[in-house]
């Protein structure tokens, strides 16, 4: 996403810094404030889960903002988003495709309209398909997957496939798999987002891969436009990710 803001801010004349909350609200206001005090033209930025205070900041001031990834609800400024359900969805019914019938989905942080958006596509397409739905907790971190890991291996009849809602909590799963001994019944993982290691390991991991430099580009542009002609429209532009399938087991 960086390098996709960085390559049109630099075409159109401007520097770019970058900045990480690391998830914390009151990091995110403090940042926010250094920022326009310094003068910087315009902000991209990630929000955090309950940043009520950063939106009411940045609504006062009038400062120039697109979000990216995730949204605030009826945001008064654009945002540049992956079509979440639809990500959801595809994985789901990939699974369905190969014969699986029990799927677990490990969703993100509350709060964050990315997690919302991406189990409403999961249980949307699991009961298109006459499923149950199973959601575990995972926290958009590392532990989280981990955490789900060891919930699976102690429930294998529950679900043949699982979903992870981004790949940090993907990461996780299978950092939990491989501290075990070898599971009873086998698991296919996917997740969103195309890392590097998801191509690598064994059995393959499915993901969903998002746009995310096109994402950058679209949102330096957006905020560009907004520096050099206003606050325009709180337009909201969604991206389609791309299904990589890499496992070809069939479900029980």
């Amino acid at each position: 996403i960086f390098q996709g803001v960085e390559a049109v801010a630099k075409n159109h004349g401007f520097a770019v810094m970058i900045a990480s909350s690391d998830e914390d609200p009151e990091n995110e206001y403090a940042g926010m404030q250094l920022m326009i005090q310094k003068g910087l033209n315009g902000v991209v930025i990630a929000p955090c889960p309950a940043d009520d205070a950063v939106r009411d900041y940045i609504e006062a001031v009038g400062f120039p903002v697109v979000l990216i990834d995730r949204t605030w609800p009826n945001a008064s400024v654009p945002s540049v988003l992956l079509h979440n359900r639809e990500a959801a969805a595809m994985l789901v019914n990939l699974f369905v495709e190969r014969g699986h019938r029990r799927i677990l989905f490990v969703e993100g942080r509350p709060g964050l309209t990315t997690t919302a958006e991406r189990r409403e596509g999961y249980v949307e397409a699991m009961r298109s398909h006459d499923l149950i739905p199973l959601i575990l907790p995972g926290g958009s971190v590392v532990q989280g997957g981990h955490d789900a890991s060891a919930w699976w291996l102690a429930h294998q009849d529950a679900a043949s496939a699982v979903i992870c809602g981004n790949n940090l909590m993907l990461m996780g799963f299978l950092e939990g798999l491989k501290q075990t001994t070898q599971p009873a019944r086998p698991v296919v993982l996917a997740g969103v987002d195309n890392e590097r290691w998801s191509g690598l390991v064994t059995p393959g991991v499915s993901v969903v891969e998002q746009p995310a430099r096109a994402m950058g580009e679209e949102a330096a542009r957006l905020l560009i436009r907004r520096i050099q002609e206003g606050h325009g429209v709180p337009e909201i532009t969604r991206f389609a990710g791309r299904l990589v399938a890499r496992d070809a087991s069939e479900g029980m």
